[in-house]
Order: structure tokens, then C-alpha cells, then sequence
């Protein structure tokens, strides 16, 4: 029960910190803390009620280490806030969860990309918040495996 409302409250602040990307292009340290925050809570729910284990949290680290590695080996194409963020709320969801919105807001903002190329409202160059994508996606996997 406890970790279903982690869950949710770290698609809320998902949604917030998709909120500010958007207008900013930039995830407030405030978020970061926050989103850690929720992660410690979630681990001690986690191992005080005996449902994971601490390889399994250590485990579902590895989606936002591969979004900060992204963020180093791309130059930034995808922010460092946006891998920092990733890395936060992993033990939040697991890391079968975090693996999965990960790959759904890859395919959604590459739908979104190829779109906006066809209509010609973006060119190559062009950066699109990535956060956004992340909150949709975990909503989603929220909702799919609750």
C-alpha cells in the first residue's frame, strides 16, 4: 500500500519537474532533494517490510546511471538533471519499471521528433524536454502494472 503511494507521489513529481523542464529547460536541485527524498523513503518501506532486497534496490539504479552516462557520453543531449532525476526515483519504481519508462519515453520522444521533422517545426539541432516524456511514461507503467 505504502509503496503504491511512493509510487504515484513520484509520478507527481515527475509531472512538476516535467512542468519546469518544459518552461525552463532545467530541473531545480529542490526536485533532485525531493525526488531523493521520496527514494529513501521508499527503500526503507522497501527493506522494513521485507518486500526487496538490497540487490534489488541496487539494481534499479542502473536506468539513471544509464541516463547520466547518456548525458556524459552525448554531450548533453540528454541533461544531467534529467539522468540525476533518473538515478533519484529508481528504487522508487524498481528498476523492471524504470527500465521500461525509460524505453517508452525514448520511443515517445523519437515518435514526437520524426513528427515534428516530417511538419518541418523542428530541425536536427532542435532539444526537446525529456522529463516530460519520463512522467508520461511512468504514469503509464504505473497504471499497466500498478
Amino acid at each position: 500500500m505504502i509503496q503504491n503511494i511512493l509510487k504515484w507521489g513520484g509520478v507527481l513529481l515527475l509531472l512538476i519537474a516535467a512542468i519546469h523542464d518544459i518552461r525552463r529547460r532545467t530541473v531545480p536541485r529542490w526536485m533532485l532533494a525531493a525526488a531523493g527524498a521520496l527514494s529513501a523513503a521508499a527503500v526503507t518501506a522497501g527493506l522494513l517490510s521485507g518486500s526487496t532486497s538490497p540487490v534489488y534496490l541496487a539494481f534499479a539504479l542502473l536506468p539513471g546511471i544509464l541516463l547520466l552516462s547518456l548525458s556524459f557520453l552525448s554531450g548533453e543531449g540528454i541533461g544531467y538533471g534529467d539522468g540525476l532525476m533518473g538515478l533519484c526515483i529508481g528504487p522508487v519504481f524498481g528498476a523492471e519499471a524504470m527500465a521500461a519508462g525509460i524505453c517508452m519515453a525514448f520511443f515517445s520522444s523519437a515518435l514526437l521528433s520524426a513528427v515534428l521533422l516530417v511538419l518541418r517545426r523542428a530541425d536536427r539541432k532542435t532539444r526537446l524536454p525529456f522529463i516530460p516524456f519520463l512522467a508520461a511514461a511512468m504514469g503509464g507503467v504505473c497504471v499497466v502494472l500498478g
